[in-house]
């Protein structure tokens, strides 16, 4: 896999409220797939292929005051294929060996509009947006046993709202918090997609000691077909994390030393989450939480 990705911006400042700055970027994505046995294909199987693509983007900011802005922005995206999309398309037959037996999906290309603000002073931080994304040519994969297939959607839009904010609290305590409602236009349901996202908790930092307990909301949304292709929608769920360190500074030879506690999914969340295909049996797999896990992490330069 080879990306060239080169780019150039230039900040344009017509008064000391605004400031402008057009950019374009260009995108060239090599996938290269060499294998001496290719079980899709049934023998050997070698190709290479190049997507490439002219990204302009535009940035606009105006600074209402010294702690307040308010800005816009639009620019192209592009998303080369997965791996093996790149190189199979699940609606033709594969033709061992043959150039024509690899039938290449299209890249994703989306263009994105932003509207936001950003406020901040010496107690609270706090950001707002509405986001606007259509996407061309959207594509989402689905399993049967070992089979992996791809599915070319089409056109999606996705629009939303979302917003995040900081309050000091004093003695090294900040209250913390973030939402956002999302929602698509698309002929089919897109997978993994939430309605809504949250999440809510306390960060601590003072003097060498940091700690943090959040709450993280992930909403409801669509996994997948089952074996009578049916789409199969899965509840929102919401798990706790714990994360505590501190900072030793130099012990001797080892220089910044750290130790980090985390401890994720504090009450033991083992929810079903996303549907993960069927066996070769039609039998239903699915992902879960894996549950409550712990890890202990010391780290120090040199």
């Amino acid at each position: 896999m080879n990306t060239i990705q080169p780019y150039v911006e230039y900040i344009w400042r017509p008064t000391s409220k605004w400031s402008i700055t057009p950019g374009l970027k260009l995108n060239d994505f090599t996938r290269t797939y060499n294998a001496a046995y290719d079980t899709t294909v049934g023998g050997a199987f070698a190709y290479s292929h190049s997507w490439a693509a002219a990204l302009p983007s535009l940035d606009a900011h105006y600074y209402v005051s010294d702690n307040w802005s308010a800005y816009g922005q639009a620019a192209e995206g592009f998303v080369a294929p997965m791996l093996f999309g790149s190189f199979y398309n699940a609606n033709q037959p594969i033709q061992p060996n043959t150039s024509a037996g690899a039938s290449y999906l299209a890249p994703e290309k989306t263009m994105n509009y932003q509207l936001g603000t950003v406020f901040k002073s010496s107690k609270l931080t706090a950001s707002a947006d509405v986001y606007y994304i259509t996407n061309n040519n959207q594509s989402q994969q689905s399993a049967v046993g070992n089979l992996i297939t791809i599915q070319n959607v089409g056109a999606v839009h996705f629009q939303g709202v979302e917003g995040e904010a900081t309050y000091n609290l004093g003695s090294g305590f900040n209250a913390y918090g973030n939402y956002s409602l999302n929602s698509y236009t698309s002929a089919i349901p897109i997978l993994n997609a939430p309605q809504n996202t949250a999440a809510l908790g306390m960060l601590y930092e003072h003097n060498k000691t940091n700690a943090s307990l959040i709450a993280k909301e992930i909403g409801s949304r669509w996994g997948g077909q089952d074996v009578n292709g049916n789409y199969v929608h899965f509840g929102s769920y919401t798990t706790v994390n714990l994360t505590t360190g501190y900072n030793f500074g130099s012990l001797g030879w080892a220089k910044d030393a750290k130790l980090e506690f985390q401890l994720d999914d504090l009450f033991n969340r083992t929810d079903s989450i996303a549907y993960a295909g069927s066996t070769q049996g039609n039998n239903a797999l699915y992902w879960t939480l894996p549950g409550r896990m712990f890890s202990l992490n010391l780290s120090a330069g040199f």
